[in-house]
């Protein structure tokens, strides 16, 4: 079996956090796209993308407390 290199690695960790990272600011933080990728340093047309790769939708959301 090959063995993935340091650098594999570290790429991959970045993207899972990455993606952690968006999943919770949008669904337990209520953030949008756009205050998303100010925080992640990321467009808001790349996160929209990557949310939606991941399966999250506006569905996924909690109900916003009046």
């Amino acid at each position: 079996m090959k063995r993935k290199s340091t650098t594999t690695e570290l790429v991959t960790t970045s993207t899972t956090e990455r993606d952690e990272r968006i999943r919770s600011l949008y669904i337990e933080g209520r953030h949008s796209d756009r205050e998303i990728g100010l925080a992640l340093g990321l467009h808001r047309v790349t996160v929209t993308k990557r949310r939606l790769a991941l399966g999250i939708t506006a569905a996924d959301r909690p109900a916003a407390v009046a």
